[in-house]
């Protein structure tokens, strides 16, 4: 299980210099936007798309949630009973680095 931990934070942790350049990557299309007058980037991506504005992506995603929730909460709990199963405890937590493990045990 702890090397599942360290593997997953490797390859799931930002190194700093990538977050430096995310965020001027973020400032730089804030100011393209506005100089096109935009709201915000999102508003001039989404302008020529079906969604047309990023409230509706916004509204869409957590449509998209809602309706998937008691699948994924039946499927997390599959998972848990098998952690369980596996490592012969009660008391357990599924851990996100957990979850390609039990996943491919099931398959």
């Amino acid at each position: 299980a702890s090397i599942r931990k360290e593997v997953y934070m490797q390859s799931n942790t930002s190194c700093p210099e990538n977050l430096e350049v995310l965020d001027e990557l973020l400032r730089r299309r804030q100011e393209f936007a506005s100089v096109l007058k935009f709201q915000s980037y999102g508003h001039f991506f989404c302008k020529d798309k079906m969604v047309q504005t990023p409230d509706n992506v916004h509204t869409f995603l957590n449509d998209m949630k809602q309706a998937s929730q008691p699948t994924y909460q039946r499927d997390m709990q599959l998972l848990l009973r098998l952690k369980q199963q596996v490592e012969s405890s009660e008391q357990m937590i599924l851990h996100p680095w957990d979850i390609p493990y039990y996943t491919g045990l099931v398959k």
